[in-house]
């Protein structure tokens, strides 16, 4: 999984797009369409079932997110998808990115 690394992308264009300075004076943000809405498909069974586990301790930390997996997708296509809108603000994106960190280095998906 290259979820460090989707979450550095996502730190950086945080602050390219409304931390750092860079946002508009409105304050509104969008990500670009490159931005994929799920995480990648997973490739093997113990990293479908580290995001089966991820998507219910990201739950239980108030992130909503839904997890698909077989049979909803193909046997080690299991991804997890976030949603997000123009509600969201910078706080509830740092909420987010938090606990995607904390829960992947729990799981050992991000090093």
């Amino acid at each position: 999984i290259s979820t460090g690394k989707a979450a550095a992308e996502q730190q950086q264009l945080l602050q390219q797009q409304g931390g750092g300075g860079g946002g508009k004076p409105s304050g509104r943000r969008t990500a670009p369409a490159s931005l994929p809405p799920a995480l990648p498909p997973a490739n093997d069974d113990r990293l479908e079932r580290r995001k089966q586990q991820m998507a219910a301790k990201l739950l239980e930390k108030g992130i909503y997110v839904i997890g698909f997996y077989f049979p909803v997708v193909p046997k080690g296509q299991a991804r997890i998808r976030v949603q997000m809108s123009a509600v969201h603000d910078r706080e509830h994106l740092d909420k987010a990115v938090t606990a995607f960190t904390e829960v992947g280095k729990e799981l050992g998906v991000i090093k």
